[in-house]
């Protein structure tokens, strides 16, 4: 006669904690800081941008653009260590700089496709759907940017943290490269800023 097969459980682990009712939270590095603290406005935002990331990823289904999401899932991931050094001081110079290396010869291939003015004229955001996307990922970047510039010397004065500075300056400008080489790629003309009276 077969034994019945014995099922064991184990203790579900709990998504919330209860610690940060207070309106306190915890650091890599075991600090425990108010939630209103710049450090987490710094890491809302970084988390922000790999929202929007994955929305424009969702986005792109064709099979042409399968290697458009293997890059953006690679600065996915690369998100995420950033927000793991400014929350943690861990030093991950080399891997971010590497990564920075990446995006430039990225921005470089993108940037061959294109006529020589390209990147001189103002264009309008948006396109394709998916360029309007990595759009708005790149307003969110540039944001990101901002704010842990203002996080100061806590961060930015650890060479870690400079490099996360530098990381974020490089991919606001691949996202634009991206979006420009999205809606070139689907024949979008872009739109370009005129000024203010000259439009009909």
């Amino acid at each position: 006669m077969t034994k019945p097969i014995q099922v064991v459980k184990t203790k579900m682990i709990k998504l919330y904690t209860k610690s940060g009712d207070k309106g306190e939270s915890g650091l890599g590095r075991g600090e425990r800081l108010l939630k209103s603290d710049l450090v987490f406005e710094v890491l809302g935002t970084i988390d922000e941008l790999n929202t929007f990331i994955g929305l424009a990823v969702s986005e792109a289904t064709n099979t042409k653009q399968e290697k458009l999401r293997r890059e953006l899932q690679r600065v996915q991931n690369m998100l995420l260590n950033c927000g793991a050094v400014v929350g943690s001081g861990k030093d991950t110079t080399v891997e971010i700089e590497r990564e920075v290396a990446w995006l430039e010869k990225k921005i470089d291939k993108y940037q061959a496709g294109f006529g020589d003015d390209w990147y001189k004229r103002f264009l309008l955001p948006g396109g394709t759907e998916l360029a309007a996307r990595i759009d708005v990922c790149r307003a969110v970047c540039r944001r990101a940017e901002r704010v842990l510039v203002r996080l100061g010397t806590r961060a930015i004065e650890q060479s870690s943290n400079r490099a996360v500075g530098r990381y974020l300056n490089r991919l606001s400008d691949y996202l634009f490269a991206l979006r420009c080489y999205v809606n070139w790629v689907e024949g979008y003309r872009e739109e370009e800023f005129v000024g203010s009276g000259q439009t009909e």
